[in-house]
């Protein structure tokens, strides 16, 4: 928890470095949304958490969202980024922030 407090969102400042980056092959590790990818490409790709329930985002109801075809763009989003290997991981079992126990999990329905 501690890092997570000092891990800050990705600001317009960070993206314009992101690009200068990649186009000059320089060499680091970045984590950022999905959303934050859109126009950014990389040499390898990182998509942690492919699973029903992250991707597409599942409400704390239990409800699909609203525009599912959205949902299925911004994983296109991720997946497209990649310029020469893409990586998808997805657990079996997941465990919440809340301490609720571990639940069983399925890979993405965007996988079939």
């Amino acid at each position: 928890r501690l890092f997570l407090q000092h891990v800050a969102l990705m600001t317009s400042t960070d993206e314009s470095k992101e690009r200068e980056d990649a186009s000059e092959g320089t060499s680091r590790v970045s984590l950022m949304t999905l959303h934050a990818a859109k126009g950014l490409e990389f040499n390898v790709i990182f998509v942690v958490g492919f699973e029903d329930g992250l991707v597409p985002l599942i409400r704390g109801d239990g409800s699909l969202p609203v525009d599912l075809d959205e949902e299925k763009r911004l994983a296109y989003v991720g997946c497209t980024r990649a310029r020469h290997q893409l990586i998808l991981t997805h657990v079996d079992w997941r465990s919440s922030w809340t301490g609720s126990p571990a639940r069983a999990t399925q890979a993405s329905r965007y996988l079939d």
